[in-house]
């Protein structure tokens, strides 16, 4: 409205930068803290969190932006970055959505084929079937179907169990939890 109407009001003080250029300073700092922490805990929120601080810091920056070019005569600057850091924020609020979906949808953490490959590879599974992956990147849940020799022992059958749990778990770091259905090789399962 303000461009529409050409009525400009914004007020710029030494006050205005000195608390803006503390604001982006200090959201600066906590991104890159947050960033690094998210990344070495492989933690969805705290990446997310990242980016929403980060919007934060594009709003300091596109306010000191807008408090110097109207400091230079330049009235039209307030509601024109007002715009631009709209945009900005409406692009990080789409990444963060898209990030917090992956999770809360079980988005599929690894995928199918490389579990089968390396369940597969263990001496007494035939097959595998109903695989699935989900949580976050640093911490995965898998569940999946083995398919067995039917005379297998209760006792191998468990051994075989854990080996399965052991090899996922050294082949992919990020699993913290595998659920492992025993199923006897009837002919019925389509693997």
């Amino acid at each position: 409205m303000k461009l529409l109407s050409g009525n400009y009001s914004a007020q710029v003080t030494p006050m205005s930068f000195v608390i803006m250029i503390a604001t982006l300073c200090i959201n600066l700092c906590v991104t890159k803290y947050e960033h690094k922490q998210g990344t070495q805990l492989h933690s969805d929120v705290l990446l997310a969190d990242a980016s929403h601080t980060l919007s934060d810091a594009f709003v300091s920056l596109g306010v000191i932006i807008g408090l110097v070019l109207v400091e230079f005569g330049f009235d039209a600057a307030d509601p024109i970055m007002a715009l631009i850091v709209t945009v900005a924020i409406l692009y990080t609020a789409w990444d963060v959505f898209h990030r917090g979906l992956e999770t809360l949808s079980d988005h599929a953490r690894i995928p199918e084929e490389d579990i089968y490959a390396c369940v597969c590879g263990i001496s007494g599974v035939d097959g595998a079937h109903k695989i699935r992956t989900r949580g976050t990147e640093g911490e995965v849940y898998v569940d999946l179907h083995v398919v067995v020799d039917p005379s297998m022992t209760v006792v191998a059958a468990h051994d075989l169990s854990t080996s399965v749990e052991n090899t996922l778990r050294q082949a992919f770091p990020s699993v913290c939890e595998v659920l492992v259905h025993i199923e006897p090789d009837d002919g019925s399962h389509d693997l």
